[in-house]
């Protein structure tokens, strides 16, 4: 009886090397070739900016009116971690780790976060006063990384999810007044 004899080849270092770079050219690659999703929503309220700031920066009372984002555990401040609880149009539930990036009283609340290259995510609300004592409310979110095609992104429910929430900012503000 002849006994085969098994021969395990080793992959030298620079064999390793190659692929390793071959792998990161694709991704590279990929990356190049993916297009971002953006998504844009505006509203006019008829409240200074002091006041829309207010009702966004209030994380402890989302749960109160904010039909998409329904809670925001964490501080209000740069570099800090959120954890955002999302409720989408279409049902979803899911809970977005991020970080605090930007904070500009009365002008600009930032966050977001991920793997550059990978995913990441950025979420924007800008106000800006207009001339009638009101604020326009810009609510942005642009979605970047190879990994995109293959998430659960859909750009017309999450705008739609937007557009309710700075709905509810207006109402939200004309209760306040």
């Amino acid at each position: 009886m002849t006994q085969k004899r098994m021969v395990r080849i080793k992959a030298k270092p620079i064999f390793r090397l190659r692929w390793l770079l071959l792998l990161a050219a694709t991704m590279v690659v990929a990356a190049c070739a993916v297009k971002d999703i953006e998504i844009k929503t505006s509203l006019e309220i008829d409240a200074p900016p002091e006041t829309v700031w207010e009702i966004l920066t209030r994380f402890d009372e989302y749960g109160a009116w904010n039909p998409y984002h329904t809670a925001v555990l964490g501080d209000l401040a740069p570099n800090e971690p959120i954890d955002i609880h999302v409720v989408r149009p279409d049902g979803k539930a899911l809970v977005v780790h991020a970080v605090i990036q930007q904070v500009s009283p009365n002008r600009q609340l930032v966050w977001g976060g991920g793997i550059p290259i990978i995913f990441e995510g950025m979420h924007v609300f800008k106000l800006t006063p207009t001339t009638g004592g009101g604020t326009l409310l810009e609510q942005n979110e642009t979605f970047s990384g190879v990994i995109i095609p293959f998430l659960d992104l859909p750009p017309d429910v999450i705008e739609q999810g937007y557009r309710s929430v700075n709905e509810a900012v207006r109402q939200r503000a004309s209760e306040l007044r």
